[in-house]
């Protein structure tokens, strides 16, 4: 199986998007369906392999790493609906073994840690640096866990095709940095309250 991708992805620098015709369907009045088909930006990974076997290491939603493998489907690169850490998420389709139906995994692009490689690989999740606070990603170890996931996975070679973890790390960070200068902004908002109150 020849395969494009010597480069291994890593952000939205590394996709090429091409305006692709997307079909919504919405209730109107009367529960009526309208039916509309507008073009978005879409990068369609990997659209010239045949499925293939396929390990992905991403994260939960708590932050932690769990590793999946199976075939893949597809992997589409669109916008997000709402919400989220960045306007764009990659869905990855993953049949796994001895199953018909695959598995759909939203992540937000490149935001959230996604580890993509050729080939069903059993990479040990253990002797991770530890993630101790409830949200994984205000935990320091946050960065070495994952960089030590990303050495792992990279330490096969040629087997990489997507890496999202600097970003993941870089977004990451930069979020729980705000969150923190939020949390001092609250605390010192309500320390002058209640020097108001006090008098």
């Amino acid at each position: 199986m020849k395969m494009q991708t010597e480069v291994v992805i890593t952000g939205l620098e590394d996709v090429n998007f091409v305006p692709t015709p997307v079909k919504y369907c919405r209730r109107g009045k009367g529960g009526k369906e309208e039916w509309r088909t507008e073009d978005q930006q879409r990068a369609v990974l990997f659209a010239e392999a045949k499925p293939c076997d396929v390990t992905m290491i991403t994260m939960n939603i708590s932050g932690d790493p769990f590793l999946k493998i199976g075939r893949l489907t597809s992997a589409i690169i669109r916008p997000r609906p709402a919400g989220g850490h960045s306007p764009w998420e990659i869905a990855i389709c993953i049949t796994p073994p001895r199953k018909r139906q695959p598995e759909i995994y939203n992540r937000d692009f490149p935001s959230d840690a996604v580890l993509l490689l050729r080939g069903h690989h059993d990479i040990a999740l253990t002797d991770l640096p530890p993630l101790t606070s409830p949200l994984r990603w205000h935990c320091v170890n946050f960065a070495p866990t994952w960089r030590e996931v990303a050495r792992r996975c990279r330490a096969i070679p040629g087997a990489v095709w997507i890496d999202t973890t600097e970003s993941a790390v870089n977004c990451r960070q930069a979020n729980a940095a705000k969150e923190l200068e939020r949390r001092a902004e609250l605390k010192a908002w309500y320390a002058r309250q209640r020097d108001v109150a006090a008098g």
